[in-house]
């Protein structure tokens, strides 16, 4: 099954990074997509209808 990361995921053998589609073994992928570390890319229909994700930094809050 083919996924895009969408947290980095390193190891003794491989890395994996944000952003980035890898295709991996099916229960693996499964295990990425439950956990939320990716996102399957095998239907082009269902990329076009997801959104982009935008990651923030967090912003310091002034006290008056």
């Amino acid at each position: 099954m083919k996924v895009k990361m969408l947290t980095m995921m390193s190891g003794p053998l491989e890395c994996r990074y944000t952003g980035h589609e890898y295709d991996i073994a099916d229960a693996e992928a499964a295990r990425l997509l439950a956990a939320g570390f990716a996102e399957r890319v095998d239907e082009p229909e269902a990329a076009a209808m997801r959104a982009p994700v935008r990651r923030t930094r967090a912003r310091k809050i002034e006290k008056a």
